[in-house]
């Protein structure tokens, strides 16, 4: 059984480090590397147009944009403090860390260079084929909820848009689409049986997720298949909501923001614990 090299990709929030918190201290040994981009969505070599970006702030709703502030920039104030974010914890661990505000072609080498058998994708960035063909065997990445019906971002606000019952969070191989790639696994359903709020979703679908992160490592370690099957295509690709979006969430009795939500993001950036 050869040594596999797995790199990580993500991007600094409460997310990537409750996500993957667990796996690089259990599976430490099968990372080369992790690797640090920007939070702000974009494809991986160059920003948005500034009027795109623009013209989507000014149409969301301040919840929604103080759920990501918190998410994210509150979080990474927090944990540069506390020192409980991904990047101290790969330099505990002897894991290389490298921080890069964009992937270009000099970036693109140096991942090159590592010869990994999977990546792990957990940023904001829409990866290229030239991201993609790195891995020997596959990219993978965690998507927040059920696939293809909820592709793109925002999606712990849309299903409670939607008023979804049941929602899982959806583990898939990546290809150049947007959430298209074949599904490898699904993580505990969590029912959503009252009012509840899109940061607490979050949060607990993304605590679901890590089962699903650990096995795929296991199975790495093992030379076991990562086994996957082929998306429907009863597919729907959602972006950030509007002010109209939001009254209709509230309409259905939920919330974006909540005082627990809050607390707990500020309780892991603080202290590395749920």
């Amino acid at each position: 059984m050869t040594r596999k090299n797995v790199v990580l990709i993500y991007s600094d929030s409460v997310t990537s480090f409750s996500l993957f918190r667990d796996a690089l201290r259990d599976h430490a040994g099968v990372f080369s590397a992790i690797i640090e981009v920007d939070s702000v969505p974009r494809r991986q070599d160059s920003f948005l147009p500034k009027k795109y970006i623009t013209r989507k702030v000014f149409r969301m709703p301040l919840s929604f944009g103080l759920l990501n502030f918190l998410f994210i920039n509150v979080y990474q104030v927090v944990a540069f403090i506390s020192g409980s974010n991904l990047q101290n914890l790969a330099k505990n661990l002897g894991i290389p860390y490298f921080r890069f505000k964009r992937l270009g072609n000099p970036e693109i080498g140096i991942i090159s260079k590592m010869k990994p058998d999977f990546i792990f994708n957990n940023s904001s960035l829409i990866l290229g084929s030239d991201i993609i063909e790195i891995a020997r065997i596959g990219v993978l990445n965690y998507h927040g909820a059920p696939l293809p019906m909820y592709r793109g971002a925002a999606n712990y606000f849309w299903v409670l848009w939607a008023n979804e019952r049941c929602v899982h969070g959806t583990q898939h191989f990546v290809d150049d689409g947007l959430d298209t790639g074949p599904i490898i696994a699904c993580s505990e359903p969590l029912e959503i049986s009252g009012p509840t709020s899109s940061d607490m979703l979050r949060l607990e679908i993304i605590r679901r997720g890590r089962p699903l992160v650990d096995a795929a490592l296991h199975a790495i370690r093992s030379d076991r298949l990562i086994k996957s099957t082929p998306q429907s295509n009863m597919a729907t690709s959602r972006s950030f909501p509007t002010r109209s979006d939001a009254k209709q969430l509230r309409r259905n009795g939920h919330s974006v923001l909540s005082l627990r939500g809050i607390l707990q993001v500020l309780r892991m950036a603080a202290t590395g614990r749920d």
